[in-house]
């Protein structure tokens, strides 16, 4: 399995509308993009993200999956999506598991 981690740093605290609108988007992509096993998302509670405030995590089926996911409309939009809600800058790994630590 695939594990895609993104840490998402916006301007400012988000709201919980905008948050609300962040967290529908990245639903909608497991349902329009194949290979998308699981996803989870949260905000940041404590402090300790140097100014990232969200994390995303998504979990694929292999790694053909991940690389057609990146250039995929629906993520393309999502992420442009992203941007006009004040995301500002994002760090991304990407990683296989092949079992629990």
């Amino acid at each position: 399995m695939i594990q895609h981690m993104v840490m998402f740093q916006f301007r400012e605290t988000l709201n919980d509308e905008t948050w609300s609108m962040v967290e529908q988007g990245a639903s909608k992509l497991s349902k329009e993009i194949p290979g998308i096993l699981g996803m989870q998302m949260g905000r940041d509670f404590s402090g300790r993200g140097r100014g990232f405030n969200v994390g995303l995590t998504v979990q694929f089926v292999n790694r053909e999956a991940l690389a057609a996911y990146g250039p995929h409309p629906a993520h393309q939009s999502y992420v442009e999506h992203l941007r006009q809600l004040g995301m500002e800058d994002l760090i991304v790994i990407d990683f296989e598991t092949e079992g629990n630590v």
